[in-house]
């Protein structure tokens, strides 16, 4: 894997995802400011969240459910405030 593929922890967003997660924040009922996740819920890679951060961090324990190729990022958060997921 390139190292920035393990900096990014192989998370990724689609244009048309981000995109939506931008207007969705622009027109949202709530003032001041929040930070979001914005990522797919999928790796950017083969394998397996666990063996990935195993083999890669394994220094960083790991935290909640990691099934499969589930994403390290949790963007619970935008769906909440912004009903935004990402589904492309």
């Amino acid at each position: 894997f390139a190292d920035t593929s393990i900096r990014h922890l192989w998370g990724y967003t689609a244009l048309p995802a981000a995109a939506r997660a931008c207007l969705l924040a622009l027109t949202a009922d709530f003032h001041g400011h929040e930070v979001f996740y914005i990522a797919a819920p999928r790796l950017a890679v083969a394998g397996e969240s666990r063996s990935l951060a195993r083999q890669h961090v394994p220094q960083v324990p790991v935290r909640g459910d990691l099934p499969g190729d589930a994403g390290f990022y949790n963007c619970a958060k935008a769906e909440r405030l912004l009903g935004w997921r990402h589904t492309e």
